[in-house]
């Protein structure tokens, strides 16, 4: 399921999500993005051929950095492409340190077609 829906070409509203990860021991929650250097959406068509090939690779604002909770705005050319992207956050903890949400498969954006 998606975690966010546009339809072609929208580049509003924006969506926003909390970041996940299972603590020490082990129960899933919130992380906390106080000390990130950046938050970045990397995105890839469903469908790609080449999956090593981003789409795109922007950064989010951080919203709430104790709560995990970003935003991400689309540009046009993010959502020029009707289908489904899977998409991944990578956290940049600094000094090389790079988290990636999720950490096993990918969630979902579905970009559907507009009548225009």
């Amino acid at each position: 399921m998606a975690i966010w829906t546009w339809k072609q070409h929208d580049t509003w509203p924006p969506g926003f999500a909390v970041l996940e990860a299972p603590n020490e021991e082990g129960v899933l929650g919130p992380i906390d993005l106080t000390t990130a250097v950046s938050v970045k959406i990397v995105a890839r068509e469903k469908s790609a051929k080449d999956p090593t090939s981003p789409l795109f690779k922007v950064n989010v604002t951080v919203v709430s950095a104790p709560d995990g909770r970003i935003k991400y705005t689309p540009l046009a050319a993010h959502t020029e492409t009707v289908g489904e992207l899977s998409i991944e956050f990578e956290i940049d903890w600094g000094s090389g340190r790079i988290q990636t949400v999720p950490s096993t498969g990918y969630e979902a954006i579905d970009i559907t077609d507009d009548l225009g």
